[in-house]
């Protein structure tokens, strides 16, 4: 029996049951728990959002069991993060998924985890990385929850390559892998299960810790004449972390910098570094709201609003 046929055959551990229901198909799936027993989730594709760009794709926002709230302190701790930065974690995954979430329908091809790892190179995000991770540190679990059905990821630049084999003996690379695990129901299962192992959603956490966390507080804003300012010399409160860090995961640190830098250009167009660093992160995050409300941008303004009443700390 050739590789490929082995690959396929593991496959059917995951079960797929499709109803069409009009313009959309729902899908009922079964997998096995890496923990034991079996687990089933429902989701359904040609999802209703202006950020649709494949009808194939789908949305399940995974299992409870399989939330951010179930993991004690030391998960955390184990990835180098404090308090603060837990509860940064904790904001933005209210806002996006569980440990197996997924999201296969906009313009990053394949998301997937608790604060959504973007898979298409459109997106430059994080999932490959997270996935070598997986396997660099995790060989034999990386085995048994991508690579036992076909699923690889290998060292590339600028990022980590995932490649997959296809029923028709060809192994696709790149985002031609991510169109296929799209809509291969069996591998977006895969995924599932996987969210579902401790491990894979200890590596979601030191992958957001280095690819998010970290640069965000080292992320440095254009104040014009004062030049570059390092962002947490600004916004030094616990709700201001929790915005850096919040903006950085859903815009990316090149975007999140820009937005923060309009922001502070906006309250003090004209102040020394001083004036400018003993503003009021409140004050910041308010001007976010405004930029997002004209931006029409609901995810700027629901999140900036979820930390400012959220009841973090705005002492600085």
């Amino acid at each position: 029996m050739s590789n490929v046929q082995a690959f396929l055959n593991a496959r059917g551990v995951f079960r797929v049951s499709v109803t069409n229901e009009g313009a959309r198909n729902r899908y009922d799936v079964s997998f096995p728990r890496p923990t034991g027993g079996v687990g089933t989730a429902t989701f359904r594709d040609n999802v209703p959002s202006s950020f649709s760009v494949y009808k194939e794709g789908v949305t399940y926002a995974g299992t409870p069991t399989a939330g951010i709230d179930k993991l004690p302190p030391q998960a955390f701790a184990a990835a180098g993060l404090n308090a603060t930065l837990t509860k940064a974690l904790r904001l933005v995954s209210s806002h996006e998924a569980k440990f197996d979430g997924i999201n296969s329908y906009d313009k990053a091809i394949f998301s997937f985890g608790f604060i959504q790892f973007a898979g298409g190179s459109v997106s430059a995000g994080q999932l490959p990385n997270m996935l070598m991770l997986f396997k660099t540190k995790q060989p034999q679990m990386f085995q048994q929850a991508f690579g036992q059905y076909g699923i690889d990821v290998v060292a590339s630049s600028p990022r980590p390559n995932v490649l997959v084999w296809t029923e028709n003996g060809n192994q696709a690379s790149g985002d031609d892998a991510w169109m296929y695990i799209m809509r291969n129901k069996q591998l977006t299962t895969a995924f599932i299960a996987a969210g579902n192992s401790p491990i894979c959603m200890a590596m979601q956490i030191e992958q957001a810790a280095v690819g998010y966390i970290f640069p965000a507080l080292k992320m440095n804003l254009d104040l014009g004449a004062l030049g570059k300012v390092p962002a947490s010399s600004i916004l030094r409160s616990e709700a201001g972390n929790i915005a850096l860090i919040d903006r950085t995961i859903n815009m990316g640190g090149g975007g999140a910098s820009k937005l923060f830098a309009e922001a502070v250009n906006t309250l003090a167009p004209r102040a020394s570094l001083g004036q400018i660093q003993a503003l009021s992160d409140q004050r910041i995050l308010q001007q976010l709201v405004s930029i997002g409300t004209a931006r029409n941008d609901k995810r700027i303004i629901d999140r900036m609003n979820s930390i400012i009443t959220g009841g973090y700390s705005f002492a600085k």
